[in-house]
């Protein structure tokens, strides 16, 4: 299984482009875990 860790700040924008190129590169199960220190949580489900 494929696993990546992103910490990021108010990037989300990015995030979910980021997020999309994963998607559509990764093939099988992987884990995306996210940290930010701005107290927003999100959670993105296929």
């Amino acid at each position: 299984m494929k696993a990546v860790s992103i910490s990021l700040y108010d990037k989300f924008v990015d995030l979910s482009i980021l997020v999309d190129v994963i998607r559509h590169n990764w093939e099988g199960d992987y884990y995306i875990s996210v940290c930010s220190n701005r107290g927003v949580q999100i959670r993105i489900e296929e």
